[in-house]
């Protein structure tokens, strides 16, 4: 019993391995900033949030404050094309990508749209690599050395 225990959990390790590993690399972190007034921090609604109100201020023109926002999205192309939410871009002034090696890289918006919840933002400047070899496990330590 123990022994067929163990090889089952051999084999499901196995393939969430499988399958996690040749998409690892193209998950990546938004990190946007952005500078939005009251009025449009008000308006800020999406999905199940759109429902609640936020009450209004009547004390003159709203105060500019800065939105930072923290959210995912995966590389869907070697051009650097990015899907995420539009949520996490929609107030944005700057937007950085950073990859899973810890790269980072400026975005700028192709395209969004506020009802499906998503848009497409294109790397500035980025080179893509692939590994070169597929021996390579998740979870094995590696060193890379670049120019």
């Amino acid at each position: 019993e123990r022994s067929h225990t163990t090889k089952m959990a051999a084999e499901l390790h196995r393939s969430y391995r499988e399958v996690v590993q040749p998409s690892l690399q193209a998950v990546v972190s938004i990190y946007t900033s952005g500078k939005v007034s009251e009025e449009a921090k008000k308006n800020f609604q999406f999905g199940p949030f759109k429902f609640f109100e936020i009450p209004e201020n009547d004390d003159g023109p709203p105060p500019q404050k800065l939105r930072q926002a923290l959210g995912s999205g995966v590389i869907v192309r070697k051009n650097g094309l990015v899907i995420t939410n539009n949520h996490v871009i929609k107030a944005a002034d700057e937007i950085k990508v950073v990859m899973v090696d810890g790269r980072t890289f400026d975005a700028k918006v192709i395209v969004k749209d506020a009802d499906c919840d998503l848009a497409a933002l294109r790397l500035v400047k980025v080179i893509l690599r692939h590994p070169k070899t597929t021996s390579l496990v998740v979870g094995w330590g590696v060193i890379s050395f670049t120019k």
